[in-house]
């Protein structure tokens, strides 16, 4: 996913295994396949009111809107585009990916799934959850992805005492499946 390739792109940047990298995402859920997929998983919304149908974290969210897109960052070592004098439009201080298999369980979101995740990347990026100013969530708009998202967040800002702004990008866009980390950071930059 988009994500995996900014992690992979920084990690080769970190190692000087590379002097730039390219991360690359592209997903599409339009097409009848992956559309009867999702809708057979329930994961999709029922579009009962329209746009709004698609509300991340919201009482009424029923699932996302599946959609299609494509992106790319540019990544360079932060030295390197300062000598250049490249316009630097943000900076990656840590990256990290984590996924969980809970045994004998089916399609479900594990609790807190999130959690191990942002802990690993704030390590990475040797900050706190209290130093973040904005989060960009991954929000699909299902009742079990949010409710395990929003779970890992409070537990993390309850350890920490902080808080931080929570948006979801995903209702602009559509879930993007495999583009939408990279389209969101994107769009937040």
């Amino acid at each position: 996913c988009g994500s995996q390739t900014i992690e992979l792109g920084c990690r080769a940047i970190r190692q000087d295994k590379a002097d730039i990298a390219v991360a690359v995402s592209y997903g599409s859920w339009i097409n009848e396949v992956p559309l009867y997929e999702l809708d057979s998983l329930g994961l999709l919304s029922g579009c009962r009111e329209a746009e709004r149908s698609f509300r991340p974290f919201d009482r009424y969210r029923d699932g996302f809107l599946a959609g299609e897109g494509g992106a790319a960052l540019f990544l360079e070592a932060y030295g390197s585009a300062k000598r250049r004098g490249a316009k630097i439009l943000g900076i990656i201080k840590g990256a990290a990916n984590y996924n969980e298999f809970v045994p004998g369980k089916d399609f479900s979101v594990p609790e807190k799934i999130s959690r191990r995740g942002m802990e690993l990347a704030l390590n990475n990026a040797d900050c706190a959850i209290g130093d973040l100013g904005f989060i960009i969530a991954h929000g699909s708009g299902t009742e079990s992805g949010d409710r395990s998202e929003m779970a890992s967040f409070a537990d993390l800002f309850a350890t920490a005492k902080a808080g931080a702004p929570i948006c979801a990008i995903k209702p602009n866009t559509g879930h993007l499946g495999a583009a939408s980390d990279v389209v969101e950071i994107i769009i937040s930059m």
